[in-house]
């Protein structure tokens, strides 16, 4: 700010009104240069902060994709697994992951549970991958011992999925564990306390059981 003004209460006005600077006329040649000289360092400097800042935020952001796409890749992987011991159990998780999601929303769950229930899901039956052949592939009813067999699949899937450290892998152990519970807690495990996503997928499984070849 230049003015013939050069008391001190004008000065601490001008300066919380945002000036950077005060200069009295008549103005000093020498002293004008370094004042605009300061003032276009300072400027410089807070340019390069506000270019750190976009650039540690895109940073970030390209990291947060990154590790995003390696905690669905992880799940791809598992899910892969599933299929390859069982082909139509394959085909059960990829319908039941999209019903997850239906009812998810429907349920007015946010944005972000409706993705990771969707991303989550499909590992539900991971636990398989231990079921012996015989019984997961088995054509016709099992017999008594043969469904306590496959019960087991329940239990497996958690402690399969229990040391991930992914947010949809841990989401999976927990729909893994309770994925077989009833609403009114006859399930596998007899569980009557199960989280909302456990009561979604028990709705997406019975879904997919009846409206495919499973039933």
């Amino acid at each position: 700010m230049v003015t013939a003004l050069d008391d001190q209460e004008t000065k601490i006005k001008a300066l919380q009104a945002g000036a950077e600077e005060f200069l009295t006329k008549p103005v000093v040649r020498v002293d004008l240069v370094v004042r605009v000289r300061n003032l276009l360092r300072l400027k410089k400097y807070g340019d390069l902060l506000n270019n750190q800042k976009t650039i540690l935020e895109e940073q970030v952001r390209i990291r947060t994709a990154e590790l995003e796409a390696s905690y669905r890749n992880t799940v791809l992987t598992l899910v892969r697994a599933a299929e390859g011991k069982d082909a139509e159990t394959g085909k059960h998780i990829q319908r039941v992951s999209f019903y997850c999601k239906l009812i998810a929303v429907a349920m007015e769950l946010s944005v972000q549970t409706c993705e990771a229930i969707f991303h989550a899901s499909p590992m539900h039956d991971i636990g398989k991958i231990g079921v012996p052949d015989s019984v997961l592939l088995k054509v016709g009813q099992l017999s008594d011992e043969e469904w306590v067999i496959m019960k087991t699949h329940c239990a497996a899937g958690a402690i399969i999925l229990s040391t991930g450290t992914s947010p949809y892998v841990r989401m999976g152990a927990e729909i893994a564990l309770n994925h077989h519970e009833r609403w009114d807690g006859s399930g596998y495990l007899g569980d009557r306390r199960r989280s909302r996503r456990s009561r979604n997928l028990k709705g997406a499984i019975s879904r997919d059981w009846f409206s495919s070849n499973r039933g």
